[in-house]
Protein backbone atom coordinates (compact mmCIF):
# COMPACT_ATOMS: atom_id res chain seq x y z
CA UNK A 1 0.00 0.00 0.00
CA UNK A 2 1.25 3.46 -0.86
CA UNK A 3 -0.38 6.56 0.59
CA UNK A 4 -2.11 8.49 -2.20
CA UNK A 5 -3.81 11.77 -1.25
CA UNK A 6 -7.05 12.86 -2.88
CA UNK A 7 -6.85 15.79 -5.28
CA UNK A 8 -10.39 17.19 -4.94
CA UNK A 9 -12.41 18.04 -1.85
CA UNK A 10 -15.95 19.09 -2.86
CA UNK A 11 -18.99 17.53 -1.22
CA UNK A 12 -22.14 16.08 -2.76
CA UNK A 13 -23.53 19.56 -3.42
CA UNK A 14 -20.57 20.56 -5.58
CA UNK A 15 -20.57 20.15 -9.36
CA UNK A 16 -19.50 16.60 -10.35
CA UNK A 17 -16.06 17.70 -11.56
CA UNK A 18 -15.33 19.32 -8.16
CA UNK A 19 -16.51 16.51 -5.88
CA UNK A 20 -13.96 14.76 -3.72
CA UNK A 21 -11.97 11.83 -5.06
CA UNK A 22 -11.17 9.99 -1.83
CA UNK A 23 -12.52 6.79 -3.43
CA UNK A 24 -10.02 7.08 -6.28
CA UNK A 25 -7.21 7.83 -3.81
CA UNK A 26 -8.05 4.72 -1.78
CA UNK A 27 -8.15 2.54 -4.89
CA UNK A 28 -4.81 3.97 -6.03
CA UNK A 29 -3.31 3.45 -2.57
CA UNK A 30 -4.30 -0.21 -2.36
CA UNK A 31 -3.28 -0.95 -5.98
CA UNK A 32 -0.12 1.17 -5.68
CA UNK A 33 -0.82 3.09 -8.89
CA UNK A 34 -1.20 6.80 -9.73
CA UNK A 35 -4.65 8.20 -8.89
CA UNK A 36 -5.28 8.97 -12.58
CA UNK A 37 -5.05 5.25 -13.39
CA UNK A 38 -8.19 4.53 -11.36
CA UNK A 39 -10.22 7.70 -11.85
CA UNK A 40 -13.92 7.05 -11.24
CA UNK A 41 -15.66 10.22 -12.41
CA UNK A 42 -18.62 11.68 -10.53
CA UNK A 43 -21.80 12.15 -12.52
CA UNK A 44 -25.37 13.25 -11.98
CA UNK A 45 -26.43 11.06 -14.92
CA UNK A 46 -28.75 8.33 -13.54
CA UNK A 47 -27.46 5.95 -16.23
CA UNK A 48 -23.91 6.19 -14.88
CA UNK A 49 -23.39 4.66 -11.45
CA UNK A 50 -20.14 4.93 -9.49
CA UNK A 51 -20.21 1.20 -8.70
CA UNK A 52 -20.28 0.20 -12.37
CA UNK A 53 -17.68 2.86 -13.19
CA UNK A 54 -15.44 1.42 -10.46
CA UNK A 55 -15.68 -2.10 -11.86
CA UNK A 56 -14.76 -0.78 -15.32
CA UNK A 57 -11.77 1.16 -13.95
CA UNK A 58 -10.48 -1.80 -11.94
CA UNK A 59 -10.84 -4.41 -14.71
CA UNK A 60 -7.59 -3.49 -16.55
CA UNK A 61 -5.76 -3.88 -13.22
CA UNK A 62 -7.16 -7.39 -12.79
CA UNK A 63 -9.50 -6.57 -9.91
CA UNK A 64 -13.09 -5.89 -8.98
CA UNK A 65 -14.52 -4.50 -5.77
CA UNK A 66 -17.00 -6.29 -3.53
CA UNK A 67 -18.86 -5.28 -0.40
CA UNK A 68 -17.81 -6.99 2.81
CA UNK A 69 -19.46 -7.41 6.19
CA UNK A 70 -18.55 -4.25 8.08
CA UNK A 71 -19.20 -5.96 11.42
CA UNK A 72 -16.55 -8.61 10.75
CA UNK A 73 -13.76 -6.58 9.19
CA UNK A 74 -11.73 -8.15 6.40
CA UNK A 75 -8.09 -9.12 6.83
CA UNK A 76 -5.41 -7.27 4.88
CA UNK A 77 -6.09 -3.97 3.13
CA UNK A 78 -9.67 -2.87 2.59
CA UNK A 79 -11.62 0.36 2.17
CA UNK A 80 -13.96 1.65 4.88
CA UNK A 81 -16.82 4.09 4.36
CA UNK A 82 -16.77 6.54 7.28
CA UNK A 83 -18.16 10.00 8.10
CA UNK A 84 -16.09 12.86 6.71
CA UNK A 85 -14.18 14.85 9.31
CA UNK A 86 -14.25 17.90 7.01
CA UNK A 87 -17.47 18.21 4.99
CA UNK A 88 -21.15 18.35 5.90
CA UNK A 89 -24.29 18.00 3.81
CA UNK A 90 -26.81 20.83 3.47
CA UNK A 91 -28.73 19.13 6.30
CA UNK A 92 -25.65 19.36 8.56
CA UNK A 93 -24.73 15.68 8.56
CA UNK A 94 -21.20 14.50 7.71
CA UNK A 95 -20.59 13.71 4.05
CA UNK A 96 -19.44 10.21 3.19
CA UNK A 97 -15.69 9.54 3.03
CA UNK A 98 -13.49 6.48 2.54
CA UNK A 99 -10.20 5.45 4.12
CA UNK A 100 -7.80 2.53 3.75
CA UNK A 101 -7.77 0.00 6.58
CA UNK A 102 -5.36 -2.83 7.29
CA UNK A 103 -6.98 -5.55 9.29
CA UNK A 104 -8.76 -3.63 12.08
CA UNK A 105 -6.83 -0.35 12.07
CA UNK A 106 -6.59 2.78 9.92
CA UNK A 107 -3.72 2.49 7.42
CA UNK A 108 -4.29 5.71 5.45
CA UNK A 109 -6.76 8.56 5.18
CA UNK A 110 -6.44 10.33 1.80
CA UNK A 111 -8.19 13.51 3.02
CA UNK A 112 -6.91 16.98 2.17
CA UNK A 113 -8.09 18.21 5.59
CA UNK A 114 -8.51 16.63 9.00
CA UNK A 115 -7.70 12.93 8.88
CA UNK A 116 -8.35 9.73 10.73
CA UNK A 117 -4.99 8.87 12.28
CA UNK A 118 -3.08 5.76 11.17
CA UNK A 119 -3.29 3.06 13.81
CA UNK A 120 -6.76 4.09 15.01
CA UNK A 121 -8.68 0.94 15.92
CA UNK A 122 -11.90 0.09 14.09
CA UNK A 123 -13.75 0.14 17.42
CA UNK A 124 -13.21 3.93 17.49
CA UNK A 125 -14.79 4.42 14.03
CA UNK A 126 -18.31 4.52 12.63
CA UNK A 127 -17.97 2.26 9.60
CA UNK A 128 -20.91 2.56 7.20
CA UNK A 129 -19.50 0.25 4.50
CA UNK A 130 -16.60 -2.10 3.82
CA UNK A 131 -15.13 -2.77 0.38
CA UNK A 132 -12.51 -5.32 -0.68
CA UNK A 133 -10.57 -5.56 -3.93
CA UNK A 134 -10.51 -9.11 -5.24
CA UNK A 135 -8.65 -10.52 -8.24
CA UNK A 136 -10.68 -11.29 -11.34
CA UNK A 137 -8.94 -14.63 -11.65
CA UNK A 138 -6.85 -16.79 -9.36
CA UNK A 139 -3.60 -17.81 -11.03
CA UNK A 140 -2.47 -20.30 -8.41
CA UNK A 141 -3.44 -21.54 -4.99
CA UNK A 142 -0.94 -21.98 -2.17
CA UNK A 143 -0.62 -25.58 -1.05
Amino acid sequence: MIAVTQTKRGGSGAPPEERGDCWNACLASVLEVPIGDVAVEHSDDPDRHWWDETQDVLQPHGYRVVCADRDIYPGGYWIAGVPSRNLRTAAGKPEGHVIVMRDGVVAHDPSLGRRYQPGTNIDELTVAAAYVLVPLEVRSLAA
